[in-house]
């Protein structure tokens, strides 16, 4: 998916073509009645089998001019920002990586250190297909249920933890069988074509 000069995609572990994408959408997602939205892409994407082992590539195609966004409000000369990006499934953190202010992208994650031992690797794994989404009444753009994103945000280290000062984007692809995807015309080629 895009946005702006963002990519984000999403690979079998291994593979150099992407998985598919259907029906990408831009939406709005505020927490608060105070704060500035954050953008998020929305996408269905092929399952992959339970379990799978996936990576995800994050592009810019030009350098990010503000890493604080457009206006760079709370710049403070002599902080060392960085970016983040996390992935998540089910609305859990399955990797969460930072990067220099001046990073050179793209970048490719699908491994995660598990309880922050480095030395330690395992390879993202595609979420299991929950069949209660099928019987929901109501589609939202920002549901973790069912959904892999992948989120940009940029901040700076404090005392040993991470402060977030601003969301760029969130990416969400919510995948489903392809067989589901083609019946409910989503995907294609579909029967009613």
């Amino acid at each position: 998916m895009r946005y702006m000069d963002w990519d984000v995609l999403l690979f079998p572990h291994g593979s150099h073509i992407p998985i598919k994408e259907f029906r990408v959408a831009c939406y709005l997602q505020q927490e608060r009645l105070d704060s500035v939205g954050v953008p998020i892409l929305t996408a269905f994407v092929p399952s992959l089998p339970d379990h799978t082992p996936f990576q995800v590539s994050v592009h810019s195609w030009v350098k990010p001019q503000a890493i604080l966004g457009g206006n760079n409000a709370g710049y403070a000369p002599g902080t060392t920002y960085q970016w983040r990006v996390n992935v998540k499934a089910d609305g859990k953190v399955l990797s969460s990586e930072t990067f220099a202010e001046d990073v050179t992208w793209p970048k490719q994650i699908g491994i995660t250190p598990p309880g922050g031992d480095p030395s330690v690797k395992v390879l993202l794994t595609f979420p299991v297909f929950d069949k209660r989404i099928l019987s929901q009444s109501h589609w939202n753009a920002c549901d973790d249920q069912g959904r892999i994103k992948v989120e940009l945000s940029a901040g700076y280290q404090f005392n040993g933890g991470y402060i977030n000062l601003v969301d760029h984007v969130i990416f969400a692809f919510q995948p489903a069988p392809m067989e589901l995807l083609q019946r409910s015309g989503i995907a294609w080629p579909h029967a009613n074509m």
